[in-house]
């Protein structure tokens, strides 16, 4: 897939430095098709989540804060699948495909290089007998109707990019998940039911063949051509650029005060965030 297919790609006039790099995305067709109950916003108290972490520096108007997505990370359903739309999550620049299935349900999952709009896709599974496996199903074909994008890694080819990888059956996918990143199978060994897999760290590591994986790279290869040269970018997501504690009075961060005494680390509320 094609990023500068889908979407328009204009860069800003310069007025600045700052701006000499930036762009805009245009859609040319309408994609950034929502389906507003897979959203949400983080929860907070006091700028804080149920763990503890800061999820924003300030609070302000909703539509500033940064959005979620609920993403299904453990595909392993065997229903048909139509791809609907393509979403750009631009805080965390990922590029998401709404998906269709036939049973009625409706998630997002991250998009490859394999998803097609308006296609019809399938998980390719044990279920499905091994002639399948050299067939025009698997490696594209216009003439095809139904086309396989999800998989084990049984059914993954050698020295293809591969990614969304997951370790063992029947869990959610850990590797291979940033941009236009790839893995390559580098063997596969039937008798043990174990992979060998090349990540795009370089690293080999042992996958079982029934663990989830997908074909191609990952989605939105544009993502190197944007560059935050300003502060907006994270202001405009609730998010503002903060003061130092030791820079602030003693009233307003217990770090304050000008002292130059030896203190741990604290939060602006005076917990601990040293010894945990």
């Amino acid at each position: 897939m094609n990023l500068g297919n889908i979407l328009g790609v204009k860069r800003k006039h310069v007025t600045s430095n700052g701006s000499r790099f930036y762009f805009f995305y245009k859609n040319t067709i309408p994609l950034q098709l929502k389906f507003k109950t897979l959203f949400f916003t983080n929860k907070w108290k006091s700028g804080r989540g149920k763990s503890g972490s800061i999820v924003v520096r300030t609070k302000g108007y909703k539509k500033y804060k940064s959005i979620n997505i609920i993403l299904s990370k453990k595909f392993r359903y065997l229903n048909l699948i139509f791809i609907a739309s393509f979403f750009l999550l631009t805080y965390k620049n990922k590029f998401l495909s709404l998906l269709y299935l036939s049973s009625g349900l409706i998630l997002y999952t991250q998009t490859t290089s394999q998803h097609e709009l308006f296609s019809i896709v399938r998980f390719f599974s044990v279920k499905y007998s091994l002639k399948f496996l050299n067939s025009h199903f698997v490696f594209r074909n216009r003439d095809s109707v139904i086309l396989y994008n999800f998989f084990i890694i049984r059914r993954l080819p050698k020295n293809k990019p591969v990614s969304l990888l997951s370790r063992t059956p029947n869990t959610s996918v850990k590797y291979a998940l940033s941009n236009s990143v790839k893995a390559i199978i580098v063997k596969m060994d039937t008798r043990l039911n174990t992979s060998l897999i090349r990540l795009p760290s370089g690293v080999l590591k042992m996958f079982s063949i029934y663990a989830l994986g997908s074909l191609g790279n990952v989605g939105f290869r544009d993502n190197k051509d944007i560059k935050i040269n300003k502060a907006g970018y994270f202001k405009n997501n609730g998010k503002k650029s903060l003061s130092r504690g030791v820079a602030k009075n003693p009233h307003d961060h217990p770090h304050g005060g000008r002292t130059k005494s030896i203190k741990y680390p604290r939060t602006p509320w005076g917990k601990t965030t040293k010894y945990k």
